[in-house]
């Protein structure tokens, strides 16, 4: 699980400063305010991993990926070249590693790690692809802390960030040669012990080779990295619509950024058990009752299956694809959450959108679910006020925990909720305070509208025309 971010120099984003995620993490604003941003950058990490390319420190997308940021220039703050992007993060890991330590002997375990933290920092200096300026992963051992990475020289630095000029007789390019940095020493920051210089790294996150012998760190933390961002997935904000038809049913990896495949996975016999779950928060949302499968048959053929639902357990099934527009972008997001493997990290853009007010709240209810019994985080991006409202009164309820601070009962937060603005092109972040009860102290003014303001209005128009006609 994805337990802290900071960005820096992205889009519209001069510097996030640290953000706490919890399992269930809620992005709210206004529009164009930078809430789409910050999943855009986990997204192009996940992107990158997942793709084959090997030319460049980032894939920053094209026509088939999850998002296209063009170039450099395009995804740096007010489009600064040169500039820097810079990335830290940490999370849980799914599985716990141990780490040898080669001074202490290739058969003596040295850490056992639950937690990694990592950090990266990419020049794009106007060439054709970014460059990675350092890049390293850490853990803290007791009042410790073990770092492994690598860095660009000084003097190459300066190049890039074109502190000097480059070109013929002051200056040249940069190399491609970078500094290992292997360091085991006290929290406060020590100077990198520099064992060897290393070729560039094929992507941003891992050297081509592992240079120290009987370190076996490198691979591991790599792995490690690699598994946490293939175990995020991803629902855009528009939906596929529904088809009359769908083939027997499919065993995919994904629903899709669209959720295409979100009833080919439901149809799959080896899916019953999601296909009840989903069934199951249908019915708790009131938007359906059940399914029911029945073969497309065109004169001898079956060519697929026809899916027709119940709105109620008396009512007549009627197709799928001719029940409200609502059902169609729900269920993809409700597919996910019961499909996804337990560990993972799902990332959705206005999951409530097309729902009307009773359903959203609901939704919340769904999210709750997912995260205390599935063990799968939910980091979204949402307008709705009916949603929000419900959550805050699970944490009056106790259904969920917020602790008042992240020092006070940290194992118990179950929830952050973040309200993002743009006020002058620059984005800023600000975490609502819940307190045990549910209440927001620190709520934006006008944060979903002004309701009080409307209501007051109306009363005085409809109090000025009743005079009016007396």
């Amino acid at each position: 699980m994805l337990t802290r971010l900071r960005i820096q120099n992205f889009k519209s984003w001069a510097d996030t400063g640290e953000i706490s995620l919890a399992p269930l993490t809620g992005l709210f604003g206004v529009n164009s305010s930078g809430k789409t941003a910050i999943l855009q950058l986990l997204l192009l990490l996940k992107q990158t991993v997942e793709s084959t390319h090997l030319s460049s420190p980032l894939h920053l997308g094209d026509d088939s990926t999850l998002v296209n940021l063009g170039t450099m220039a395009h995804v740096l703050h007010k489009h600064q070249i040169p500039g820097t992007l810079t990335v830290d993060f940490s999370w849980t890991l799914l599985d716990p590693l141990d780490i040898v330590y080669p001074e202490e002997g290739p058969d003596s375990t040295l850490f056992d790690i639950q937690k990694l933290d990592f950090h990266m920092s990419i020049i794009g200096d106007g060439s054709r692809d970014p460059r990675v300026e350092q890049v390293y992963y850490q853990f803290p051992v007791g009042e410790r802390f073990f770092r492994c990475g690598m860095r660009k020289k000084e003097s190459e630095l300066s190049a890039l960030r074109g502190e000097i000029p480059v070109y013929e007789g002051q200056g040249s390019w940069p190399s491609d040669e970078y500094i290992l940095i292997v360091d085991y020493g006290l929290k406060q920051m020590s100077e990198p012990i520099v064992e060897t210089t290393l070729p560039k790294p094929l992507k941003f996150y891992y050297f081509s080779n592992n240079p120290i012998e009987n370190l076996n760190s490198w691979g591991k933390l790599v792995y490690a990295f690699e598994k946490q961002l293939r175990h995020v997935y991803y629902l855009g904000p528009l939906r596929e619509p529904l088809q009359k038809a769908y083939s027997a049913g499919t065993e995919a990896a994904d629903i899709g950024q669209r959720g295409e495949q979100a009833l080919p996975i439901l149809l799959a016999p080896q899916n019953e058990p999601v296909k009840e779950k989903v069934t199951e928060w249908l019915c708790e949302l009131a938007l359906l009752d059940s399914f029911i499968v029945r073969p497309f048959v065109d004169g001898d053929q079956i060519l697929g299956n026809e899916i027709w639902v119940r709105h109620t357990s008396d009512a007549a099934p009627v197709l799928l694809a001719d029940v409200g527009f609502g059902v169609s972008q729900i269920l993809p997001v409700l597919t996910l959450c019961a499909y996804v493997p337990e560990g993972s990290t799902l990332i959705l853009e206005q999951p409530e959108i097309h729902l009307h007010p009773k359903a959203q709240a609901g939704l919340a209810d769904v999210f709750i679910d997912v995260i205390k019994t599935r063990n799968v985080q939910i980091i979204l991006e949402s307008h709705s006020e009916h949603l929000l409202h419900r959550l805050q009164r699970r944490i009056a309820e106790e259904e969920i925990h917020q602790p008042e601070s992240d020092t006070q009962r940290p194992e118990s937060k179950q929830i952050a909720l973040y309200f993002i603005d743009n006020p002058a092109g620059c984005s800023e972040i600000c975490r609502l305070a819940l307190d045990p009860f549910g209440s927001i102290s620190n709520w934006p003014q006008d944060f979903f509208g002004d309701d009080l303001g409307d209501l007051i209005k109306m009363t005085k128009t409809a109090i000025r025309r009743q005079k009016a006609q007396e």
